[in-house]
């Protein structure tokens, strides 16, 4: 018999190709082929996907979600999902930020996620239903050597991702999500994993004591259509043909926005080229190329 619907738990994985959110997600719902995993570099997580549990943990589902791209079309579709699941009746009770053990750091993409991810939801409410899973932390790293990982993660991880946010909300925050280690893809012949496990099952407990996420959506102000407004930069190299024999290497600057709505919906813009000289989008000078100003909204 399943449980009540009140004590449904629903968990939402995000994090960069390659950083096993897939795999993750097997191991929470102790299923082998729940999700589709590749040591590919190309990613094989197209779409968000939700699979629940089984036996005692039924009462789990995990929502498996591509990683953040430069495709602005992909973006608004991953992230009008996420927003729907959010709204769904039971909604969303934790998000798990994947990261791979042996890299420190907080990718762009990664960034843009949680920047834009913390203004779907209400900033103050969101980070208590955060952790983070360190993946790739493998069964055989022996225990000293473990523990001095776990606090260099903390000394220099905290620090990025405290700078992150108030780099967001223009003020002090005291934030230290949960963090897990665990080896959710180990070797055929492992005979001792039971330190992921026992991570997993804390995860886990700490997760069914949640509330579902609260959905931002609040009223919008007289005259305005958007919640926040994220403007993302990142530079983009080219070769251009100097003459017949040689091409000289040019960074341009790119800018999109993604706009997050009162309505609940979602808007990513095309990448656009900033102008160097006057740091004016390319709108102003068509030599730098075409200036798309056009939004496919979804939901």
């Amino acid at each position: 018999m399943s449980l009540p619907e009140s004590k449904k738990a629903k968990i939402l994985l995000i994090g960069d190709t390659g950083y096993g959110k897939s795999s993750l997600g097997n191991f929470i719902l102790n299923k082998k082929n729940a999700f589709q995993v590749s040591n590919s570099p190309t990613p094989e997580t197209k779409e968000s996907h939700e699979v629940y549990g089984e036996g005692d943990r039924n009462d789990i589902s995990v929502i498996d979600t591509p990683s953040f791209s430069d495709s602005s079309k992909m973006n608004e579709e991953l992230l009008n999902e996420i927003a729907r699941y959010a709204l769904d009746k039971a909604g969303i009770q934790a998000i798990v930020i994947v990261m791979d053990f042996n890299n420190d750091e907080i990718s762009h993409n990664l960034k843009t996620m949680i920047e834009t991810m913390c203004f779907i939801f209400p900033f103050f409410d969101f980070w208590d239903h955060v952790c983070i899973v360190w993946t790739k932390c493998y069964y055989y790293t022996p225990k000293n050597r473990l523990k001095i990982h776990k606090k260099t993660k903390e000394d220099c991880y905290y620090p990025k991702l405290k700078s992150l946010i108030e780099e967001m909300t223009k003020k002090k925050e005291d934030i230290k999500p949960k963090m897990y280690y665990v080896d959710s893809q180990p070797d055929e012949d492992c005979d001792d994993n039971s330190r992921s496990e026992k991570a997993i099952k804390k995860l886990l407990e700490w997760v069914k004591r949640l509330e579902s996420i609260k959905f931002g959506r609040e009223l919008g102000l007289l005259g305005s259509e958007y919640k926040n407004i994220i403007t993302e930069e990142k530079q983009r190299r080219e070769d251009v043909k100097e003459n017949e024999i040689n091409t000289v290497p040019q960074i341009k600057p790119m800018r999109r926005e993604i706009k997050i709505g009162y309505n609940g919906k979602i808007t990513c813009s095309e990448w656009e080229i900033i102008n160097d000289n006057t740091n004016e989008t390319s709108k102003k000078n068509p030599s730098f190329g075409s200036f798309f100003t056009k939004y496919c909204t979804i939901m």
